[in-house]
């Protein structure tokens, strides 16, 4: 029988730059684009429930990419345990979005970026649709406030990660 856990990444409020997403209806691959903003750092709470280690999250460009080779990492951010307990560990990671490596995005065009957790059960990859702005721009804020992106996965029988990427809520 398998357990079931939650992943949820949340910016963190007063710490970092707020980020935002919208609805595209079907002019893009998926339904909703993340908008962010380069020369920006932002902080991300990250909760799993029940608690599991988690060491790093590697940001990819391309989902095929392999968290093993770093030539495919645009970045590592290290995850700080903040708290633990029987129900669930709560790590904090800062994310600085650097135009060198995550250029801007042209007009109607997006980004595949994938946020991917390596843990010791398995790998927990959240593929998001992005459109980076420039540092100067203001438009990045426009659509709904991201709250929080939740993914939920489970151990089967072999004590390996199972998830469906595509299945995860944004608020």
């Amino acid at each position: 029988m398998s357990k079931k856990f939650t992943l949820i990444v949340e910016p963190l409020a007063g710490k970092s730059a707020p980020m935002f997403y919208k609805e595209d209806g079907t002019r893009f691959p998926n339904k909703h684009t993340v908008k962010l903003k380069v020369a920006t750092e932002y902080c991300l709470r990250v909760t799993l429930t029940p608690p599991l280690s988690l060491d790093v999250m590697n940001v990819l460009l391309d989902e095929d990419a392999t968290s093993t080779n770093s030539a495919s990492i645009l970045c590592g951010c290290a995850a700080t345990e903040i708290s633990r307990d029987q129900q669930k560990a709560v790590y904090i990671l800062n994310w600085t979005i650097q135009p060198e490596t995550i250029p801007v995005s042209s007009k109607n065009s997006r980004e595949t970026l994938v946020l991917a957790f390596p843990m010791n059960l398995g790998e927990v990859r959240v593929k998001l649709q992005c459109k980076v702005y420039g540092e100067k721009s203001k438009k990045h804020q426009g659509g709904r406030r991201l709250n929080s992106l939740e993914q939920q996965f489970s151990i089967n029988e072999q004590s390996l990660l199972d998830f469906s990427p595509a299945n995860f809520l944004l608020t």
